[in-house]
């Protein structure tokens, strides 16, 4: 039994008819529906998972002398496909019958050992194989349709303001379990070794689940890092201006020796009654001050726009397109693969 496309799985079912001493088992199905004796159940609490789509009938003769593996020679081989058909009763026009109607093929061959006299060293089979396909109805409206809900949900955050911290936190923590307590379903179903196809539905669909809440997070760090920079430049704006003779590095002596002070090579001659700085050096200091405080405030608004709010908006407009688009080509891979694949 094969659990890899689960629950879109089919199966089949083998069992087999032996007989002995020349009997020869031969089995062919006919279709004749009966309005006047219809068949009817009265199981109400049973429910099947599983539809019958194809029979394949197999009578086979072999000898306990042949030791060579195998089934022998077929002399008859039936295969039938059924559809599932409900019709209305004539006497209860509101109770639904479903009976299975279909095409079937005969083939016959000659056997050696049906065709001779028999002995006690041959025997007949009859094999029957049940083909199913598991209904998939109830998984869709228990697991499938879900599981998409909540992915589209999840998106809803991508329109919300990055400002409202608690409303997306809130709906990308929401969205998370509550994919968590979905996948929960999954525990109850079949378990295997290796990857069902249920598997991988619900670990596509928290993962796109939770990427939504990555792009929050990275939203959030680039908002934060915009709000430092608008606070820094308004602090630099609000700043009042240095004064240039403020700003003027002391003149020192750097010889040791009695002598004139320096500044930049040139010698300055300050006396102790007047240490005022030349109209010179302050015109090129007052000039260098006011391109500095320039420099550094255009610095400031160039990082508020590179490192702002523009970013954020862009994942977010991005991510609108993007992760519907992502999943919407999941969906199609995913169903033509193991829908039409299996």
């Amino acid at each position: 039994m094969s659990l890899q496309s689960y629950p879109m799985d089919r199966q089949d079912c083998t069992f087999q008819i032996h007989a002995y001493n020349g009997i020869h088992l031969l089995l062919e199905p006919w279709f004749e529906w009966i309005a006047s004796a219809p068949l009817t159940t009265d199981l109400p609490s049973v429910h099947s998972q599983f539809q019958i789509y194809s029979v394949q009938i197999r009578s086979f003769a072999n000898s306990f002398l042949d030791t060579a593996e195998g089934k022998g020679c077929a002399y008859s081989q039936t295969e039938c496909s059924y559809q599932p058909w409900k019709c209305g009763l004539e006497a209860k026009d509101d109770e639904t019958c479903q009976n299975y109607v279909g095409s079937c093929q005969h083939q016959t061959a000659n056997c050696s050992l049906v065709s001779a006299n028999a002995t006690a060293n041959t025997y007949t089979s009859l094999e029957i194989t049940l083909f199913f396909s598991r209904l998939l109805s109830s998984h869709l409206f228990e697991l499938f349709i879900p599981c998409v809900t909540i992915v589209c949900l999840s998106w809803v955050a991508f329109w919300i303001n990055p400002a409202a911290v608690p409303a997306r936190v809130a709906l990308g923590i929401t969205t998370v379990l509550t994919m968590v307590t979905q996948a929960t379903r999954v525990v109850g179903m079949p378990h295997v070794s290796y990857v069902r196809a249920i598997d991988v539905w619900v670990l596509a669909c928290q993962a796109f689940v939770f990427l939504a809440l990555i792009e929050y997070a990275v939203v959030n760090y680039l908002m934060n890092n915009a709000n430092k920079a608008k606070s820094q430049l308004a602090k630099a704006k609000s700043k009042p201006a240095v004064s240039p003779t403020e700003s003027l590095p002391r003149l020192q002596n750097k010889s040791n020796v009695p002598g004139k002070p320096t500044y930049h090579g040139e010698k300055v001659d300050i006396s102790q009654k007047d240490q005022s700085v030349p109209s010179s050096v302050q015109t090129n200091l007052s000039k260098l001050t006011a391109f500095l405080f320039n420099n550094k405030l255009e610095k400031a608004k160039s990082k508020e726009k590179s490192v702002g709010k523009d970013k954020a908006s862009i994942i977010d407009e991005t991510s609108r397109v993007l992760f519907p688009t992502a999943f919407f080509f999941f969906n199609i891979v995913y169903w033509l693969y193991y829908y039409d694949h299996f």
